[in-house]
């Protein structure tokens, strides 16, 4: 390798370092680095995440079926899928009776979420209204 192209490396590195520097001594780029790039802790995002939508998924996931459960008539037949060898795969039928009973219970339970919901709303909404104090 020859001496004068490790020097062309080197001095082209140092062109690109004082060109990024008088870049960057500009007013414009140095506003648009310092608002993107370095905020301060108290210019980033404080609003917290107050909305637990998760819980209205898991009520949708037992009300719905309830519902299905609830207006069935006849046998109801449903296939149990396991993934384990303690509650093997199967299927499962139900009177009419026993889909009426089971449908009522998961309304219930998703009506029971639904109010969690609710609550949690409401708890977060009252814990983000707190003043905490500053740490300095």
């Amino acid at each position: 390798m020859k001496p004068t192209s490790v020097n062309k490396g080197t001095r082209q590195a140092a062109h690109f370092a004082m060109r990024s520097v008088c870049l960057l001594q500009r007013p414009a780029v140095a506003y648009l680095l310092r608002s993107r790039y370095m905020k301060t802790s108290g210019q980033r995002r404080t609003r917290r995440k107050n909305d637990p939508w998760e819980v209205l998924v898991v009520a949708g996931l037992f009300f719905f079926p309830g519902v299905f459960m609830l207006f069935q008539r006849g046998t109801l037949v449903a296939f149990q899928q396991s993934f384990s060898h303690h509650a093997p795969s199967g299927f499962m039928v139900l009177s009419e009776h026993g889909a009426h009973m089971f449908g009522v219970l998961a309304i219930l339970v998703g009506l029971v979420l639904v109010w969690f919901y609710f609550y949690l709303r409401r708890v977060i909404a009252r814990d983000e209204s707190l003043q905490k104090p500053r740490w300095r």
